[in-house]
């Protein structure tokens, strides 16, 4: 069962871990669950707690040896995924705690701070600047973070803009 892998790819720590079910991961790995199997986006269980947010999930996996600096097929690693999704926490331990590379690239060259950027997560912007991540990195298109902060805020901007004048 341990070894085996559902519909979607994952295995069953994967499930557990996306699901953030600490205690049957702990089952799982004490059973000797494999921790870098990869699902077919080249994910692995790291990348599904550290995206969802699930801070314990994300140290077990890391004291079980989990590769701190996994990349997916798209370049993504596991802090890409918690920048993304504004998880400071989590974005926390595993640089300052597990060595995580701040400057890690996507196939785009996006690092951690592009994702907090691009998807408006102004905590974990300041939480990546604060412990050392280049402001000025740029990606394929030349952008950096700022620019891609610009683009949400304009955007956000403009959303508001049509709410307030469809209210007229």
């Amino acid at each position: 069962f341990i070894f085996s892998f559902l519909k979607n790819g994952w295995s069953p720590l994967m499930e557990a871990c996306a699901l953030g079910h600490f205690s049957v991961a702990q089952i799982l790995l004490d059973h000797h669950a494999r921790v870098d199997v990869f699902d077919e986006n080249g994910r692995t269980a790291l990348h599904l707690a550290a995206a969802n947010g699930h801070l314990k999930l994300t140290q077990l996996l890391l004291t079980s040896k989990a590769f701190v600096n996994s990349k997916s097929k798209t370049g993504e690693a596991p802090l890409h995924l918690a920048a993304q999704n504004g998880h400071v926490k989590v974005v926390s331990v595993l640089v300052e705690h597990h060595g995580a590379l701040l400057e890690a690239i996507t196939l785009d060259n996006q690092t951690a701070l592009h994702f907090a950027a691009r998807y408006g997560q102004l905590t974990v912007a300041q939480t990546l600047l604060a412990l050392g991540a280049n402001p000025n990195a740029r990606d394929d298109k030349g952008q950096t973070p700022l620019h891609l902060a610009a683009e949400v805020y304009q955007i956000n901007f403009n959303k508001r803009s049509i709410f307030l004048f469809q209210k007229i």
